[in-house]
């Protein structure tokens, strides 16, 4: 670093002074030696070279993305509960309704027949429910066979004032009793006033 002295005390002064009245005073201001560094500053080209390389840095490497994670399967719903399926119950055999019952009634006797023959044909009709009666009872013997005569009194609105087993010859008393509750659910005739029937009926294999 080199540094520049100013001239010693034996230099002398240059006193400036100007036309005043108030007289001015010299004052002497001890020297101080002026340095500058050796080191040569930076030029402006290099300055700008540098600041380029700042901008001209490489950006840092994007942040990759996790892989978005599969969503996942909704629960199954619950299935319904199997609801178990009645099986039909099985018949068997063959039974049919007798020509030879009896009835009664208080009207005429053209208005008698037409009323047990409307009850015949419902019997008739109503045949699988016998069956079914008596599939039960070839399940216990094979060879079951007989007659089964239901007695029953028909109000006129088509229920049962009566309804009874009459005799038989079925030696099944469980096929007998089946046979008679089978004709509640058998759709009767409307008479006029109350009906009586004696209804014979053939079981067979």
């Amino acid at each position: 670093m080199a540094c520049y002295a100013p001239p010693s005390q034996n230099t002398p002064y240059h006193v400036i002074a100007r036309t005043s009245r108030i007289p001015l005073r010299a004052r002497q201001v001890p020297a101080q030696p002026l340095c500058m560094s050796s080191t040569p500053f930076p030029s402006v080209a290099s300055l700008v070279f540098a600041s380029a390389l700042v901008g001209c840095s490489p950006p840092p490497p994007p942040q990759r993305a996790a892989p978005p994670q599969p969503a996942e399967a909704p629960a199954p719903a619950p299935q319904p509960a199997a609801v178990p399926v009645a099986l039909p119950e099985p018949e068997a055999g063959t039974v049919k309704l007798s020509s030879a019952f009896m009835i009664g009634g208080d009207m005429p006797a053209s208005e008698r027949d037409r009323i047990a023959d409307e009850i015949s044909r419902a019997i008739a009709a109503s045949a699988p429910l016998f069956r079914r009666c008596y599939a039960r009872g070839l399940s216990r013997n094979p060879s079951l066979s007989g007659d089964v005569n239901v007695e029953f009194v028909l109000r006129n609105d088509g229920t049962f004032a009566l309804l009874r087993p009459g005799p038989a010859t079925l030696q099944d008393a469980e096929v007998v009793q089946c046979a008679v509750d089978a004709f509640q659910k058998i759709s009767m005739p409307r008479p006029p006033s109350e009906f009586s029937m004696s209804a014979p009926m053939q079981f067979r294999p």
